[in-house]
Order: C-alpha cells, then structure tokens, then sequence
C-alpha cells in the first residue's frame, strides 16, 4: 500500500518559500534554455535531482528538478520531442510523455488553488506583481500534479539553494553546464568533505522496465480446465492513458486511468476494455485479456505496438497457445481508441 507522505513542517515550508523567492529574482529563464541541464546530489539522502530552468517562452516560469534515473528518462523523452512531433499525435500518447519531476513555479494569485493560498497566509508572506507566487507540486506518469510530503520539500528547498550558485555562474559563463555529449556527462553539484562541489557524472543508465509476475503455472492450468475454443481470428491490443483525472489512489491524488483496448480484425469490433490505476494495471490488464480468451476464445494471432505489452501478455500467449506480434501501427484500434477518448466524458462505467 502506498504511504501518504509525512507533512512538513511551517519552517520547512518557510525555507522552500524563502529559497524559491530568491531564485526567482535572479530569472534565470532570461539566459538559460529548459536543455540547459545539471544535476545536484543532496547529501543526507543520496537523491539526485536534474534541473531544467523553464520560462525562456514567456508563459510558464520556474525550475523542474528531474528525480533520479526514472526522472533523467522523462527529460531526455520531453528534450527529443519536437513541435512537429506533439502535433502529430494524439493526447493518449502526449501522456506517456510526462515529467517525473518536482516543479517550483510561479504564477499569478488566480492561478494558485486553496492550498497554496493558505500556505502563504499562513506564512505571512507577500507577493506583489505577475508571475511572482511560488506553488510546488510532483508530478507523476499516470497522475495530476500532487501536494508535496516532507522529505520533497526539504530536498526541492536544497535543490534551489544549489541551483542559484549554478544559474548565477551560468549568467557569466554559458559554457558552464555544456559537456561534449550531454546524454552521457552531466555538471553536478555534489557532497565532499562536507562542502558542496562542481563535478561532472555520469548520465544514469535507464532502469529496465519491471513488471508484476504472472502465476503461469495458473494460467496453464485454467487452460486445460477450461478448454477455451481456438479460432482464427487475429486480436489488436493496446495500453494507453485515459486523458481524464477519473481516479484516484489511496492517498486521494487524482489519476489517469490507464486502459487496456482489444479489437477482433476479424469483426472489426471491440472484444473487451478495461480501466485501471498505475498502480494495479500491470497485473488487471493481461488477466483481463486472459479472462477474455477463456469465456471468448482464443485468437490465432495477438498483434501489439508496445513493449509493455508484448512483455507482459506474453505469459498469457504462451499459457493460451497464441501467437504475440510486435507491430508499428494498429489502424483499426486507433479508430476505436480515438472514439473512446472523445466520447468517454467523466464516466468510467463505459470501460466496464
């Protein structure tokens, strides 16, 4: 069960406000572009955060604190997107594109919610002008922008503090943070001997991707209970993110569901739809399909464009006797997909 984090405490709260002010007066986004990445390591943790300064379009202004190697993957994926990119997909797959970072903004009063307000209220502090307010939020692929718990806020307020020694140097060396091949070596701000230095690390090596087990001997054995008929049809699946907040986790943090979408080519009808949390749908989505074939029948072929699928249904083909295919386009789940996405409104019973 996932713990809801520890609250902080007002002068922890008050060391976050005080450091973030005084980072937004040196706007940084008025020299630095949101690729100009480095790094800082927090001593007592160990955490490392990758930092991006945001704003030089004149919109949105602050500092995106990457977190750690799953969060070096989500810059690094945001970094190669082009423009012609975003407006050649849809909103399902822009989702897959979210940061795993912690934000510091600024914004104007009407932009804050309750929280916010009531934070600075009780602080006793003051903004006066645009763009000026600080809000912190996480955010996460699969949920809407969070609170933060304790040890995010001791370690964004350290992560500032750094961050305006670097920006500060950056104003007058623009070479500062540029290595020879930026994928790979980074400029860090790191713990020795009690003082904090200028190093260069090692881009982190992206996690392989880990994925809840299936019991296959359970699936083999439902299967030669249940006998399910085999035929010749070919399946289309395909996991995506609803682009909905419909959800929520235990904490109370609003979700994005994530849904599991099969097609029979054969019909060119849906077979089945499932919605589920980040954090259940690994292990619901196969099962869903599995029960599927039991009570439906088996296809011949199973046809997916995603590694994630192709790794976890691939206890379930090998259970049911189906052949899975890694392809580049599902044309006729697409259209479904599409349809779902425009039509689903705020009603999760329609996946049911």
């Amino acid at each position: 069960m996932q713990q809801i984090p520890l609250e902080p405490t007002l002068e922890e709260w008050r060391q976050l406000y005080q450091t973030a002010d005084e980072f937004r007066q040196l706007a940084p986004w008025d020299y630095m572009a949101d690729t100009d990445l480095f790094a800082v390591v927090e001593p007592e943790s160990g955490r490392t955060g990758y930092c991006s300064v945001f704003g030089a379009g004149g919109e949105i202004f602050g500092l995106a604190v990457f977190l750690g190697a799953r969060g070096f993957a989500t810059f690094n994926l945001q970094a190669s997107s082009h423009e012609r990119d975003f407006a050649q997909v849809d909103a399902t797959e822009l989702m897959e594109r979210l940061p795993y970072a912690l934000m510091a903004t600024f914004e104007n009063v009407g932009d804050l919610e309750p929280h916010d307000i009531e934070q600075i209220q009780e602080l006793g502090l003051q903004y006066r002008g645009a763009k000026t307010r600080p809000m912190f939020r996480l955010h996460e692929p699969g949920y809407g922008p969070w609170y933060l718990g304790r040890e995010d806020v001791r370690f964004l307020a350290f992560v500032l503090a750094e961050a305006k020694s670097v920006v500060r140097r950056f104003k007058q060396n623009p070479d500062l943070v540029q290595a020879a091949d930026p994928l790979r070596t980074i400029f860090t701000r790191v713990p020795l001997e009690g003082s904090m230095v200028d190093s260069w690390t090692e881009a982190p090596p992206l996690e392989p991707a880990q994925y809840p087990a299936l019991d296959t001997g359970d699936l083999l054995r439902r299967t030669r209970y249940q006998k399910p008929r085999q035929t010749t049809t070919t399946w289309e699946v395909d996991y995506f993110y609803l682009p909905r907040l419909l959800a929520q986790d235990e904490s109370g943090r609003p979700a994005f569901p994530r849904v599991v979408l099969c097609v029979d080519r054969s019909t060119g009808r849906p077979v089945d739809t499932l919605a589920a949390t980040a954090v259940n749908f690994y292990r619901e989505a196969p099962m869903r399909i599995f029960e599927t074939m039991l009570r439906r029948g088996v296809p011949r072929r199973i046809r997916v464009r995603r590694l994630d699928a192709l790794a976890t249904l691939a206890p379930v083909a090998e259970a049911v006797g189906a052949k899975l295919v890694l392809v580049e386009r599902l044309d006729l789940l697409d259209a479904y997909k599409h349809d779902l996405v425009d039509h689903i409104g705020d009603d999760l019973s329609l996946l049911e």
